[in-house]
């Protein structure tokens, strides 16, 4: 997976399939989270990075995650 950023966000590039996705700024944020991070970290860190209140958080994350995962581009 190859990843160029941007001013609004990050392209990433699947070679293996030839597709690229953009991704907004909050979506990049949560896929550079998922690190190796605990969900429960990744909600933390999302919060305190756009403050905005844990549930929220949690809440952008889930959705996000899903997102991610079902565009494959989390390994």
């Amino acid at each position: 997976m190859e990843s160029n950023d941007l001013t609004d966000g990050v392209v990433l590039y699947d070679s293996s399939s030839e597709v690229a996705h953009h991704l907004n700024p909050v979506a990049t944020l949560v896929w550079e989270l998922c690190d190796g991070r605990t969900v429960s970290e990744i909600v933390q860190a999302v919060a305190e990075v756009l403050e905005i209140p844990d549930d929220e958080a949690k809440s952008v994350v889930n959705e996000t995650y899903g997102q991610l995962s079902t565009s494959r581009l989390l390994v």
